[in-house]
């Protein structure tokens, strides 16, 4: 069961237009009607000014702690069977980002259901979508996805989405939608990057390495792969961004070993490409132990490590030395 990796965007999404007139404040008439109006819209208000606070790492803690006092508050007011599905989004993403997933689905599912197109849904969409991934349902996930694609105009915002629909299309076997999915993305990444490569390009790259190495590709992966590890080198975004994480674990195992694998193949002392090759056989020897025989890509993974340990055998002979441990970086992937 394997999900992929997938990248938080947990403040900084665009403030659309449409969630600009959500937030209109009610007037005269409005207050008539319903004089509880005007203290749903402020906590409404309120709420949107902690979650949309930056939240770097240096400012975590604080955040975190600021977002379980607006838990409190909104559970207080019973948000969760507010007849304002503004307060009901707000609350199921407060839970998201504190990491309570099956709270967060239990919250916004019905608020979406009743209201799937209000102006403010889309950022529903795409938390319920993260809470999805970390659930590893990704039928659903797929589905608020393309639900929140649909109702966000922003090229910027809708980059990460489109990248972890391809994510959970690949969980799903839908390999052509994957790959498509990723070339689509890591356009779009390319259009609005600057000098510098994105987050969502370099991940986009590492995708589709992945997504064409299951779809029966070998040498376009291995192409992409070269790509990524000059791009990303020694697999640090993949290996410890701490945005990227992978349902289940030991997914991430396999975008690290074809990284070791194009590493081993450009480096030019032996013993160097020995260090590589024996952390790429180490690596698919974990996913292929972790993920069991029941496991979609669980043959290929056992291809994959038994072409490292013959190109292992061979870079011992070529550096002199036998192979040692894995690499420091690489320890704390490897269990069995």
């Amino acid at each position: 069961m394997n999900r992929g990796l997938a990248v938080l965007l947990l403040v900084t999404l665009s403030t659309t237009a449409a969630t600009t007139r959500a937030d209109t404040p009610p007037n005269a008439w409005d207050v008539a009607r319903d004089p509880g109006i005007r203290t749903r819209w402020r906590t409404h208000v309120d709420a949107r000014l902690r979650l949309d606070m930056p939240s770097t790492i240096e400012v975590r803690p604080l955040a975190e702690a600021w977002r379980e006092g607006l838990r409190a508050r909104l559970e207080d007011v019973n948000a969760a069977e507010s007849p304002d599905v503004r307060l009901r989004f707000d609350l199921g993403e407060v839970y998201e980002q504190l990491d309570d997933h099956q709270r967060a689905i239990d919250t916004l599912a019905p608020a979406l259901e009743m209201a799937p197109d209000h102006p403010a849904a889309a950022r529903a969409w795409l938390f319920i979508a993260f809470a999805y991934a970390h659930m590893d349902r990704s039928r659903e996930e797929s589905h608020a996805y393309e639900m929140y694609l649909a109702l966000e105009t922003s090229e910027a915002a809708r980059v990460t989405p489109m990248l972890n629909l391809a994510e959970a299309q690949m969980r799903l076997g839908r390999m052509d939608e994957a790959v498509l999915g990723y070339r689509d993305t890591l356009n779009a990444a390319m259009a609005i990057a600057n000098r510098n490569a994105s987050r969502d390009e370099l991940l986009a790259v590492w995708g589709l390495t992945v997504a064409l190495d299951r779809s029966g590709d070998p040498a376009g992966s291995a192409e992409q792969a070269a790509q990524a590890v000059l791009m990303d080198p020694r697999e640090a975004i993949v290996g410890h961004h701490p945005d990227v994480f992978f349902v289940p674990d030991y997914e991430r195992n396999w975008y690290l070993g074809l990284g070791r694998m194009a590493d081993a193949r450009r480096e030019t002392d032996p013993k160097a490409a020995l260090q590589d090759w024996t952390d790429a056989e180490l690596l698919w020897q974990s996913y292929a132990s972790q993920a069991g025989p029941k496991d979609r890509w669980f043959a290929l993974a056992t291809a994959h490590q038994q072409r490292a340990h013959a190109e292992r055998l061979l870079a011992e002979k070529r550096a002199g030395s036998k192979a040692p441990p894995p690499s420091d970086d690489m320890r704390m992937f490897i269990r069995f």
